[in-house]
């Protein structure tokens, strides 16, 4: 189709893929917690809800906020059991091209022994055709009747200002061990 000005005045919208494209180029094509607000902490208010704060993120580019606090139901445990369940952030997208993330619990098998996570889909939204996304955020293990505290399986992303100061710090500091070829 060939080139394309895509945030330019030319009768064109701006779509959810190419503003996507767009932000996994300049982060990353990968799932990041972003430097924002609470960055997504939490905690659970009892066994059975997990509370996660404000914060950012982006799921392979889609850039997906929460404003506030959002639940996410752990499922009762069973006693003398151990389960795995995943607090994700599913990003689904309808045959009508609407697109939504909402939080889901994925919840493994009941079990003696160690539990074991839940499958989930891992598949990346870039990929033409994808419908459906799981950003799994907490792991929480419920051991009996009772819930462990959540484990974070996010990396938050460092600003490229924080990134680069870094490196401006390294520097000042005659620790220039940063070479550019072909200067």
């Amino acid at each position: 189709m060939g080139l394309q000005l895509r945030t330019g005045k030319n009768g064109k919208n701006v779509t959810s893929d190419s503003d996507g494209r767009l932000y996994a180029g300049i982060a990353g094509t990968d799932r990041y917690v972003l430097d924002d607000g609470n960055k997504l902490a939490a905690s659970l208010s009892d066994s059975n809800t997990l509370v996660v704060q404000s914060g950012a993120m982006l799921i392979n580019g889609r850039h997906v906020t929460l404003d506030g606090t959002q639940t996410w139901n752990i499922p009762n445990g069973a006693q003398g059991k151990k389960r795995s369940n995943l607090c994700a952030v599913r990003y689904t997208k309808d045959s009508n091209g609407t697109e939504i993330a909402e939080a889901v619990t994925l919840s493994g098998d009941l079990t003696d022994g160690d539990p074991v996570d839940p499958a989930y889909n891992n598949t990346s939204i870039l990929q033409n055709g994808t419908t459906i996304s799981d950003y799994p955020l907490y792991r929480v293990i419920t051991d009996g009747i009772s819930a462990n505290d959540p484990v974070p399986l996010f990396n938050v992303l460092t600003p490229l200002a924080t990134l680069g100061a870094s490196v401006d710090q390294y520097t000042k500091n005659g620790w220039d061990v940063i070479k550019i070829k072909n200067r």
